[in-house]
């Protein structure tokens, strides 16, 4: 999970894809590879959005998505994470 926090969304973007080629030149070295189809983008902003690119693959623009048993959305509510937390049975 990675967070960016600029004003200038141009800036935003070419600081995402630098880290994302470090990760992939990383993973690369390591005989790792990203999995482009479990990969998520998810941003949390109002202005226009712009695809990140994986080795030439898109990843996918979410909404909301799970990270460590937590649902985050886009818009910062908790309620997709108190929907479905308690749905589940405590044992």
């Amino acid at each position: 999970m990675g967070v960016c926090s600029v004003h200038n969304h141009l800036l935003c973007l070419d600081h995402v894809e630098g880290e994302v080629r470090d990760l992939a030149g990383w993973c690369q070295n390591n005989n790792l590879s990203l999995n482009v189809t479990k990969t998520k983008e998810m941003i949390v902003d109002y202005r226009k959005r712009t695809t990140i690119l994986i080795n030439g693959d898109v990843v996918e623009q979410v909404e909301s998505f799970k990270f460590l048993g937590v649902h985050i959305t886009n818009k910062l509510e908790w309620s997709k994470h108190t929907k479905t937390g308690t749905t589940k049975p405590i044992p």
